[in-house]
């Protein structure tokens, strides 16, 4: 039975010492890098959409009780997406006809330029408000 030195079991390089340990960092750090970049990029428009979501509803409910036209809606919408730098046209906001209820939808793309791809986001938007009659 041959015996192995104590010495010849040091002499294996430490995984430091051979490099192989900091790939996998370096591939983890580009990964997070990348990952906050697209959020740096992604999150405000998301943020952007849900205010617009929200003054929607708020406007469905206001045409509902007949504070507001509804044909001043679309154009109400257009100036609300614009103040949030948000691409929506009056063609991209449409009033379905119902008796029952107000109904509002909203349809449109928000392109997210990545540097090395454009990133199209698609969101719809719809909002309702029964109707009160008296």
């Amino acid at each position: 039975m041959i015996a192995s030195s104590p010495a010849r079991a040091r002499r294996v390089p430490a995984r430091a010492q051979s490099g192989q340990g900091y790939f996998g960092l370096f591939v983890t750090l580009l990964v997070l890098a990348a990952g906050g970049f697209v959020a740096l990029q992604a999150v405000p428009v998301y943020v952007h959409n849900f205010e617009l979501q929200d003054y929607a509803h708020s406007l469905a409910e206001n045409v509902a009780v007949d504070r507001v036209p509804p044909a001043s809606v679309p154009s109400e919408v257009v100036a609300r997406a614009q103040q949030l730098n948000l691409p929506v046209t009056a063609d991209d906001v449409t009033m379905p006809a119902g008796e029952a209820a107000v109904k509002i939808r909203i349809r449109y793309t928000v392109p997210v330029d990545l540097k090395f791809y454009t990133w199209s986001l698609h969101f719809t938007i719809s909002a309702s408000a029964p109707r009160l009659v008296y």
